[in-house]
């Protein structure tokens, strides 16, 4: 029986092999822009959807990196857990914006 099942999956493997070689011979004469991609959104309230141009952001500004621990000691501040169930008051403030 493992015999039999050996053979057929040879068997299958070279007519696989087969079949991808016409796959490549006949994509050879596939040109790019004669496939038709649509994007299109089918659901009618994503159609509605808009959004905003891209962000102008200017390539070479120079980032202030902050470093935690020190504002933490400055500011007299404690890091807020947000996996805690304590609320986050609306009067909290970043040190470095405020």
């Amino acid at each position: 029986m493992s015999k039999i099942i050996s053979v057929f999956i040879g068997f299958l493997n070279r007519i696989n092999k087969i079949i991808w070689k016409f796959i490549v011979f006949l994509s050879k004469f596939i040109k790019v822009d004669d496939v038709v991609i649509n994007n299109k959104p089918t659901n009618e309230r994503y159609k509605q959807f808009k959004v905003d141009g891209e962000a102008l952001i200017e390539p070479f500004v120079k980032i202030e990196h902050k470093n935690y621990k020190k504002l933490i000691k400055e500011n007299n501040i404690q890091p807020i857990n947000r996996r805690g169930k304590s609320k986050i008051s609306d009067n909290i403030k970043c040190p470095c914006c405020s």
